[in-house]
């Protein structure tokens, strides 16, 4: 595995360093910014980085996801350099993409990794969109440290975006929302301590003012929760419904039929508990639990996880873009209870993606919603 994919989120929330001095000294009143939903409106404009040496592993992933979508959704491709956008789309002809107008370039300058999600969240205030990150840079080197820097070049690239530092520390998939509600597993809220063992109620409320939506925390303490960011486990539908990764129901439709790409799987019951307890905390407080399979590996962080999904909403349709991994009893059982709960599921190859630590949603940053 790469040493940059190793890093992954693992690095990313556990210290403070450098504060991001040109963005502190920014003090934007938006009074008015919320949270957008990630269950709720049509994807209006989404972002994608991309890395060509990279491009075996991602390749099927975007191809797919470019294929499915919308004509109306603009597509910006983060890269380090113009030469690489220009490989992808001669990639994406090659695999029969044709729709590339509404693919546009953003020009790092830098190297970066392939994951679009982690440095930022989406808000919007009245029509304009806002780039939300953390108050401060970790100290991470490298690719992982580059990212950092990519969330204020994209709301550059905007026109009317704002880049917004939020008061409490995040990864961009640690944030997931419904219309109501917005909801934080409690290794997001570990990104702030002390304050989070010293004055969590405080936390709490901050968080909430500034994402102006009803906080449904999942777990006292990072122990309670799996070791990943939350939309790798659970998937808001709004109404009080949401989809939680079920490793049980996993590993019985494994066993039963374990065709199709071999997955290194983790048998370990006890290793289970901390899904287990996603599902009771969220029965606990009021919300319907739809079990979707899941499948957790022996390896840290590698999970073939169906929640790592896109919603979108256009008009009466409800879409879902669907990780499937080529394990076709799980990836067929998966589609199945989401197209249960009325969703019009379009799959995106992952197979080869999500041994490095994520799924499709890491891939994809959703910059706006109509």
């Amino acid at each position: 595995m790469r040493l940059w994919t190793v890093i992954g989120g693992c690095v990313a929330g556990l210290v403070l360093a450098v504060c991001f001095s040109e963005l502190a000294n920014r003090r934007h009143s938006l009074p008015d910014a919320r949270l957008i939903s990630d269950a709720h409106g049509a994807l209006a404009d989404i972002c994608i980085q991309y890395r060509q040496d990279f491009n075996p592993s991602v390749i099927e992933t975007i191809s797919d996801l470019c294929g499915g979508l919308a004509d109306d959704v603009c597509i910006r491709i983060i890269v380090e350099k113009r030469s690489e956008f220009e490989f992808l789309k001669d990639e994406l002809v090659r695999r029969g993409v044709f729709r590339l107008g509404r693919l546009s370039v953003v020009v790092t300058g830098f190297p970066i990794t392939p994951w679009a999600r982690d440095r930022f969240g989406a808000l919007k205030s009245g029509q304009k969109p806002v780039i939300a990150v953390p108050p401060a840079r970790s100290i991470m080197p490298g690719l992982r440290g580059n990212d950092e820097r990519v969330p204020e070049i994209l709301a550059a690239s905007l026109p009317g975006a704002v880049c917004l530092p939020l008061p409490f520390m995040f990864e961009g998939g640690d944030l997931l929302a419904d219309e109501e509600n917005a909801f934080i597993a409690a290794n997001c809220l570990a990104r702030n301590s002390p304050e989070n063992l010293d004055n969590r109620p405080g936390l709490l409320r901050r968080m909430e003012g500034v994402l102006k939506k009803r906080l449904i925390v999942i777990g006292d303490t990072q122990e309670d929760v799996p070791d990943h960011h939350i939309c790798m486990f659970l998937t808001p539908f709004g109404d009080k419904r949401v989809a939680i990764a079920d490793p049980v129901l996993g590993l019985e439709l494994y066993r039963r039929n374990p065709a199709g790409e071999a997955v290194d799987i983790e048998t370990d019951t006890a290793k289970f508990e901390p899904f287990l307890n996603v599902i009771r905390c969220m029965e606990q407080q009021g919300f319907k639990v739809v079990h979707v399979p899941f499948l957790l590996t022996r390896t840290p962080r590698v999970y073939v996880s169906y929640n790592n999904v896109i919603l979108e909403r256009r008009g009466n349709r409800k879409i879902l873009y669907m990780p499937v991994y080529g394990v076709p009893a799980l990836d067929r059982a998966a589609g199945e209870v989401f197209e249960g709960e009325g969703w019009q599921v379009v799959p995106v190859r992952v197979s080869k993606l999500y041994r490095h630590t994520g799924s499709l949603r890491c891939q994809v940053g959703i910059i706006s919603r109509r």
